[in-house]
């Protein structure tokens, strides 16, 4: 007759063998599109308009604000303080204990052994899943809130055809990562971006220019900051050509075309505030040179291209510890001189410019303090230039502070700023638009994102299209009047979105194929969208080119 212990013991084993298969059967198994655990219930299926809706219900919620969790695009993953050893390790002693606890101890030793094995099993099973690994679009569906909570539907659409997957990820509290099976769903249809000619190079580059040929040259660097590079485009043939590089030693972040002239202007960004070169590319003879030097050396200037064929250049750092500058200087190709214009109203870095109708400028935004030491609010503040009498006149003050933001002149004469960052806030997704007639700001429809760094293009219907870009969540704090950021997650878009001038709103329309930021962007003369080339934030400069038919 068995004693009681034994019994218990007995009992012990059969459950922690029970409990033992089942834990390595939802390690090594796949769901399918519907999913319903002990971690919770998940679904996936095909919406309307090509797209997909997402729908979850969590037993833990899914907190982005949690200092643990970090982005590896485009994936997206948590890191989680974890011991040396394995989950392979952890199951491995629970199989030691397990065993001795069945065939080698009797009574108390049995029981001790088996419970040893089910704390173990327990501390193992208690931390798999619960998590969201994110593949593909499912994290541009979730990305939107900070904390989605424990349970939520998400839908997109507008999707390009193939297939989404979801993942449930476990993360076991000796190490390792376990997936517990995807969530696929196929997403079939048409899409209106077509991916165009492969350019020659991969690189930064600063914009994308019509020539009096009407060909087209986008120019830039590479990534290593040692070439100037270009490639032309010819409609005709639908083929990229190289131009003739120019080795560097220096860096450059921006470039315009002089109104009137095939010749792009490429002032160096000097983070030494040692140099002040000024480079000039000719189209036409195909040919590099140096011409006149800017009077203060600068970094992350703005570099305008005014109507009457002059070049306009302002704030930007020109002192040690990347205080902004209010200074502004004048470039006259006649004569390949640099001249000292008007201070700006503001200091300002990280600012956006745009020609207006008349020929003045509008410069946006900007930070005016960029020190740790004291609060560097992005300006609520923009200011528009006259070249011809030299003055820099105020506009009224725009209902919410941006800096690095997208800005484009509009067919009515107005001007769309949408997106940008906030120092010690994050990506903005806001819009609003300058009138010029009453010199004032007014809001209109956000984008459906948070984001900068993408295309603009004004379309031939007079709409805007926005495409690609960077996104970041991120977290601010301060402790005695210093200021720190952490960055939990970043990921570059693949969404892009038509702005309506008229509704005063944004609609979502096809993603484009590749996730891209500082991809230049520009309207064909059949109507047609072409982006170029562009960087996924990391190690890829792509050497494609998407167009959009509308």
């Amino acid at each position: 007759m068995l004693n009681y212990p034994l019994s218990v013991s007995r009992i012990c084993s059969k459950s922690i063998f029970i409990a033992f298969l089942i834990t390595f059967i939802f390690a090594g198994n796949a769901f399918p599109v519907e999913v319903t655990n002990q971690y919770g219930s998940f679904s996936a299926i095909n919406s309307g308009n090509q797209g997909i809706t997402l729908s979850y219900t969590l037993n833990s919620p899914l907190d982005f604000s949690a200092a643990n969790i970090t982005m590896a695009d485009p994936v997206y993953s948590e890191t989680i303080p974890v011991p040396t050893f394995s989950s392979i390790g952890a199951a491995i002693l629970i199989g030691i204990f397990f065993f001795m606890g069945i065939f080698f101890l009797n009574g108390k030793g049995r029981i001790l052994f088996l419970s040893i094995s089910l704390l173990l099993l327990v501390g193992l099973g208690d931390t798999l899943a619960g998590r969201f690994h994110l593949n593909g679009e499912w994290w541009e569906i979730l990305k939107q809130d900070r904390n989605p909570g424990n349970s939520g539907t998400h839908s997109t659409s507008l999707l390009n055809p193939g297939e989404y997957s979801f993942m449930l990820v476990a993360l076991p509290k000796f190490g390792g990562t376990t997936l517990l099976g995807p969530i696929t769903v196929t997403v079939s249809g048409t899409s209106k971006w077509s991916v165009g000619s492969e350019l020659n190079r991969g690189g930064i580059y600063f914009g994308i220019w019509e020539m009096s040929d009407g060909k087209l040259l986008t120019m830039g660097r590479t990534p290593s900051a040692d070439l100037l590079v270009g490639q032309i485009y010819d409609p005709a043939t639908a083929t990229w050509a190289s131009i003739i590089n120019h080795a560097t030693q220096k860096t450059w972040n921006n470039a315009c075309k002089i109104s009137g002239k095939d010749k792009i202007i490429f002032p160096v960004d000097s983070t030494t505030l040692t140099d002040s070169t000024t480079l000039i590319y000719d189209y036409s003879t195909g040919s590099w040179s140096q011409t006149g030097s800017f009077r203060n050396p600068r970094y992350s200037a703005e570099l305008t291209c005014l109507s009457n064929g002059k070049v306009l250049l302002t704030g930007g750092s020109t002192s040690a510890g990347a205080i902004p500058s209010n200074d502004a200087e004048i470039y006259n190709p006649n004569t390949g001189q640099w001249a000292i214009a008007a201070l700006m109203n503001k200091k300002r870095i990280y600012h956006k410019s745009v020609v207006l109708s008349d020929g003045k400028v509008l410069v946006i935004g900007g930070s005016e303090n960029l020190s740790g030491q004291v609060d560097p609010v992005a300006e609520y503040t923009a200011e528009v230039y006259d070249p011809a009498a030299d003055t820099w006149t105020s506009t009224n003050p725009l209902s919410g502070g941006r800096m690095d933001t997208e800005a484009v002149l509009l067919s009515n004469g107005k001007v769309l700023a949408s997106g940008g960052y906030l120092i010690h806030y994050g990506y903005i997704g806001t819009s609003e638009i300058y009138d010029p007639a009453t010199n004032s700001w007014s809001t209109t429809g956000s984008m459906s994102e948070r984001k900068n760094n993408f295309a603009t293009v004004l379309m031939a219907d007079g709409k805007v299209m926005a495409a690609g870009g960077l996104y970041q969540e991120e977290e601010h704090t301060q402790q005695a009047s210093v200021w720190s950021t952490t960055i939990h997650l970043a990921s570059r878009l693949n969404t892009a979105e038509i702005y309506n001038p008229g509704s005063g709103a944004w609609s979502q329309t096809y993603q484009i194929r590749y996730r891209s930021n500082l991809s230049p962007g520009i309207l064909l003369s059949d109507g047609r969208i072409m982006l170029s080339g562009g960087w996924d934030g990391a190690d890829t400069y792509y050497t494609s080119t998407e167009i959009y038919t509308p």
